[in-house]
């Protein structure tokens, strides 16, 4: 999906088929996946401080690799 640059991840409602996953960048090339919206989910409270909310984190859905974005 591409870069999450517009504040902190704190509700969703995923209305796609397949999962969106949240990874955060760690340093020195390493990335981890914080979160996955599971699909045709939604949350008012995604109960996560700061998900999303660090200038290098990013939004994938589906099969989407992050490896072909970063």
């Amino acid at each position: 999906m591409g870069k999450f640059d517009f504040g902190y991840i704190r509700s969703y409602d995923n209305n796609l088929s397949v999962n969106g996953y949240v990874h955060n960048y760690a340093g020195s090339g390493v990335w981890y996946q914080a979160r996955t919206l599971p699909a045709g989910g939604f949350s008012s409270d995604i109960g996560v401080p700061g998900l999303g909310g660090l200038a290098e984190d990013w939004v994938c859905m589906g099969s989407a690799d992050l490896s072909d974005f970063v």
